[in-house]
């Protein structure tokens, strides 16, 4: 009976220290794991911040390129306004039809035809 009992205790002793080996393989396993996780997740919080400031920056961009556009037609109106007023003060050509032909004449503009009065 003592051989046989000092049989069972090294078979439990030895089966403890498998559990424990086992246990211990585990446990490093989930730690390993548990620290990916984190790693895991603070990458994917760091690419949200980088997404996050990227579409603030194309929100930026689009909005710049919103106001140089409307101040591009703005120029240009005033642009087309200015010529406008030029050609009336200035003169301009006119066409003007003799008989089957069509000629270009020039017109003094106001500011022309002051000038010759004076």
């Amino acid at each position: 009976q003592s051989h046989y009992r000092a049989y069972v205790v090294r078979k439990l002793y030895r089966a403890q220290i498998k559990a424990t080996v086992v246990f211990q393989r585990q446990y490093r396993s989930y730690f390993l794991m548990n620290n990916q996780k984190g790693d895991l997740r603070r990458q994917i919080d760091e690419q949200q911040k980088r997404l996050k400031r990227y579409k603030e920056r194309c929100e930026c961009v689009t909005m710049s390129k919103k106001l140089l556009i409307e101040k591009s037609k703005e120029e240009r109106l005033v642009g087309r306004d200015k010529s406008m007023q030029d050609r009336l003060r200035l003169g301009h050509f006119t066409i003007v039809q003799h008989g089957a032909s069509f000629t270009e004449q020039w017109t003094n503009g106001y500011g022309l035809q002051s000038l010759i009065k004076q």
